[in-house]
């Protein structure tokens, strides 16, 4: 851990705002995957072998074009902050999202992503506008049915791989997108379940590890659903635990709308562009 991250996150138990965000950031990620049968290998297999499995094993192509919207509640525990908080993410196709974090100690968090635009908006940190990796990420990660279409957002995968992961064997594969930061999953070969998931969150505070371990999976309409995910970022544990997933419910017309205080922001950095325009042209 570098001395910058000493100095931002102590673990004094304390809640540090961007600490949360990273965790955020991950949920993207672990939110939505879904297993069902495994295959053995007996050879050394391919990382697009592997990933076509994983599709198979996520509940399959049918199974998942069924699915239109889904709608995860739960709790996002940090133990060393003595914190429980809420946790509602909304999500749509193609690649909409919006997520709700709310605790007496930290307010509303909100988070989102309009097919576009992905903002986030908190007491703690204000309006913001994501761009570059972060905003990259982010619109790949909210994709409904991601994996099924791997091959257009990661042109090149890696087989690295088999290793034991809490006394079970798995194949890790590294994904790279076009922009934005590679990942690597780590496979289960039993199962082809995705067991442990490892990323970089990039934002204008850092760039930060953050390894997921996915566990607890339930079938929720031929889906199966990681209900328990431990998230460590920086020396610390954030557990995030489902309580329901609901497939194919009516959401409201504005659901994925950007919120007031993110349209006033996007309309002053508007103004602030044409008056820098304009000054350049006098």
């Amino acid at each position: 851990m570098t001395d910058r991250s000493h100095r931002n996150f102590r673990s004094t138990g304390k809640i540090r705002p961007f600490a949360t965000r990273l965790v955020l950031g991950a949920l993207f990620v672990v939110v939505g995957v879904a297993v069902s049968a495994g295959t053995t290998w007996s050879a050394e297999p391919t990382a697009e072998a592997l990933l076509d499995k994983y599709v198979e094993a996520m509940g399959g192509k049918a199974a998942m074009e069924k699915i239109q919207n889904r709608v995860t509640r739960g709790k996002l525990e940090m133990a060393a902050q003595g914190l429980e908080m809420t946790l509602t993410i909304y999500s749509a196709r193609p690649n909409l999202n919006y997520t709700l974090i709310e605790s007496d100690m930290t307010g509303k968090i909100e988070k989102g992503c309009d097919g576009e635009i992905v903002w986030e908006n908190s007491v703690m940190m204000g309006a913001q506008v994501k761009e570059g990796k972060e905003r990259a990420d982010t619109r790949r990660e909210a994709t409904l049915d991601k994996w099924l279409h791997w091959r257009d957002f990661y042109p090149e995968v890696e087989y690295v791989g088999a290793e034991t992961l809490n006394d079970r064997p798995v194949h890790k594969v590294v994904v790279t997108p076009e922009e934005g930061s590679p990942q690597t999953l780590y496979l289960d070969q039993d199962s082809n379940l995705a067991v442990r998931v490892d990323m970089v969150v990039e934002n204008p505070m850092g760039t930060f590890p953050v390894v997921s371990y996915l566990s607890d999976y339930q079938e929720i309409d031929g889906i199966l659903v990681p209900y328990t995910v431990e998230v460590e970022v920086m020396g610390q544990k954030r557990v995030i635990k489902t309580e329901s997933v609901e497939h194919n419910v009516e959401l409201p017309a504005d659901r994925f709308a950007l919120p007031a205080e993110i349209r006033a922001l996007l309309e002053r950095e508007a103004d602030d562009a044409t008056a820098g325009a304009e000054s350049t042209n006098e």
